[in-house]
């Protein structure tokens, strides 16, 4: 168990996690019982993540080692990248993307968090202790948000969906 700062929102709990530094803050976050991940809102994130926190919880949270990756192609399309055009930036005559491949990594244990994302681009060529008494388990799905501490910016945000793989 960890003695960590935490705070409450309209039912969901977050605890906090300082890097040493002070750059970085992990937020492991709980929604309320009978609530999904997908419930949360920025409202209830932007209380779970900002201001001063008074109280401590003592926070169980099992290891983490995640690595996902995500096609992004359809989603930039649907953003308005055109898929045709000048990207000579990729590549001498590349006139079209066929590719963008996103890879995310994240372990989290006692001793740190280890996190970084890769993002690749195929484009097509015209020629070829004793805690306190609040307590909180991360025994069900919850979020965890790993955050700048100056400017407030999520750099990674993932949901666990089951805290026991």
């Amino acid at each position: 168990d960890l003695a960590v700062p935490y705070r409450e929102a309209g039912g969901w709990t977050s605890a906090e996690l300082p890097y040493k530094g002070n750059q970085l803050t992990a937020y492991a976050i709980l929604p309320p019982t009978g609530s999904t991940c997908a419930d949360v809102t920025g409202a209830t994130l932007t209380a779970l993540t900002t201001g001063p926190s008074r109280q401590q919880t003592s926070l169980q949270m099992p290891s983490l080692d995640l690595a996902q990756p995500h096609d992004l192609l359809d989603p930039l399309q649907t953003l308005g990248l055109p898929t045709n055009g000048d990207y000579s930036g990729l590549g001498p005559q590349a006139d079209s993307i066929n590719t963008v491949i996103q890879k995310v990594l994240l372990k989290v244990d006692r001793k740190g968090t280890e996190a970084a994302a890769a993002t690749g681009i195929g484009a097509t060529l015209s020629c070829g202790h004793v805690g306190p008494p609040h307590s909180l388990v991360l025994d069900r799905p919850s979020l965890l948000v790993i955050q700048d501490t100056k400017t407030g910016t999520p750099l990674f945000l993932t949901r666990v969906s089951d805290p026991t793989a």
